[in-house]
């Protein structure tokens, strides 16, 4: 049995000259933590009140005639989940390669040395944060949004299953081909994606979805955005499609850089449709008199939905930032064991002060 922990069989095979040094990709931070409203210090559930005031004044009559239930108050329930990052390192595997003289002298079990340890991390942090800041912010649709698999279950594309392994632990995978019964996860892996983050929790593009779908949000008729013009126009329709009150406080267009794109198109072609704070960097709708920013988002890569809200209408959370860099070791006689924890989630605090597009 294979018992190593890191895959090197890639640079075990070459007998060339290596470089003295590593690089990974690149990899989006937590940008949904400057995207969205931050709200550090939530550790469940938080009931977001909103208190609506109902009724107004009338003509004089000098009689005392107040209603009943003029106060009322709603909210939706801000829940984060928790999530959990599990590694494990097996120092000595790096004596078969390149990296081995970086580890200092002795191969015995007390020479727990990293090969350039600060940028492992480094790399394993982003790589993190990546994940959920791409996959779930936006796109996460929970577990409940998988069922358990079936083995005499032939499963379509687009298809989710939560799958139980021979060490009993539950992963979370996307069908991308076709299967017949009994074509799991480990036995055709090339025709399952690997869906954990997205399982975490419910992201903003299904809570949308869901406020359509139960009639309390309503999109606004837009049609698919393919040229400068139209971006600019739809954009600015959305807009002033929020409440008055939205567009004199101020708004913000969360968009994913496709739909961005089109208005920098805009800006080169005719430098009018967008307005440029050359202080700030900040971008603004143009024709809004530098009300409505305009926010592409790494975590709506894929989505062609636009959303206009308050600036502070959309919600991260999570209890600690530092979390999702805190990583607890566990030496063992051999290995190292890398764990990290903590609960993240994102809520829309009140579906009135925003407008989408049909897009989805």
């Amino acid at each position: 049995m294979n018992d190593n922990a890191i895959d090197i069989s890639e640079l075990a095979a070459f007998a060339g000259t290596y470089q003295q040094a590593i690089f990974t990709q690149f990899f989006n931070s937590f940008d949904a933590v400057k995207d969205f409203m931050f709200w550090p210090g939530v550790k469940n559930t938080i009931k977001m009140t909103k208190l609506t005031v109902k009724g107004g004044a009338k003509p004089y009559t000098g009689n005392f005639k107040p209603k009943l239930n003029e106060f009322q108050y709603t909210g939706l329930d801000l829940t984060v989940q928790q999530w959990q990052r599990d590694a494990i390192l097996k120092p000595s595997d790096f004596r078969q390669s390149f990296m081995a003289q970086a580890r200092g002298a002795g191969e015995n079990p007390n020479n727990k040395t990293i090969p350039w340890a600060a940028f492992v991390w480094k790399a394993f942090l982003e790589q993190l944060a990546a994940g959920i800041n791409d996959k779930a912010v936006y796109f996460g649709i929970g577990t409940g949004g998988f069922t358990a698999y079936d083995d005499g279950t032939d499963y379509s594309v687009g298809d989710k299953i939560a799958f139980v392994g021979a060490d009993g632990e539950t992963d979370y995978f996307n069908c991308v081909t076709a299967t017949t019964a009994g074509q799991t996860p480990v036995t055709h892996p090339a025709k399952w994606d690997d869906w954990n983050d997205q399982a975490i929790f419910v992201g903003f593009g299904k809570i949308i979805s869901t406020l359509i779908s139960g009639g309390k949000l309503n999109p606004v008729v837009t049609g698919a955005i393919d040229n400068t013009d139209d971006a600019y126009q739809i954009q600015k329709e959305l807009f002033r499609s929020l409440p008055v009150a939205i567009q004199k406080r101020g708004a913000v267009i969360f968009q994913s850089y496709t739909d961005n794109y089109l208005l920098w198109d805009s800006y080169e072609e005719k430098s009018k449709y967008v307005e440029l704070d050359k202080t700030t960097g900040e971008r603004y709708l143009a024709g809004t008199d530098g009300k409505c920013l305009i926010r592409p988002c790494t975590s709506m890569t894929g989505t062609r939905r636009l959303i206009a809200s308050a600036i502070d209408n959309l919600i991260f959370a999570t209890d600690e930032e530092s979390d999702f860099n805190t990583i607890a070791t566990e030496e063992h006689l051999y290995t190292l064991d890398v764990g990290m924890s903590g609960v993240v989630g994102v809520q829309i605090k009140d579906p009135d002060n925003m407008v989408v597009s049909d897009q989805s």
